[in-house]
């Protein structure tokens, strides 16, 4: 384990998680998330890791489900602002006037749905 800044660099042994954690946390900008993640590489719970980072949030049938938390499998500011950006492309390419047209974006009562990111 070695310290680049505030960021924790991880040494698994497994380069693959190595590098989706250094990944994350040169993209995330949530202090919580970032300090949850390097709690786990100080802990060494790269197990733990291994399930939050290798693979990504799923989409279904109901919309984006997981737990919140860091990593690339959990609902989180990272994984909202990706998936924000996936659609925008989608649309984009299906409606080519979207500029004009605009979009809405609402919120429910669930955790953390009022907040800005």
């Amino acid at each position: 384990m070695a310290r680049r800044g505030d960021r924790t660099v991880a040494s698994s042994g497994d380069s693959g998680l190595d590098e989706k954690i250094s990944e994350w946390l040169s993209l995330d900008q949530h202090p919580d998330s970032i300090a949850e993640v390097n709690q786990l590489i100080k802990e060494m719970k790269f197990e733990e890791l291994r399930a939050i980072m290798m693979s990504p949030l799923s989409f279904g049938t109901a919309g984006l489900r997981s737990k919140m938390g860091a990593g690339f499998s959990r609902i989180n500011d990272l994984t909202i602002i990706q998936a924000t950006q996936g659609l925008c492309k989608y649309l984009e390419k299906l409606f080519p006037d979207l500029k004009e047209r605009g979009v809405v974006v609402g919120y429910d009562a669930r955790n953390n749905s009022k907040r800005q990111v």
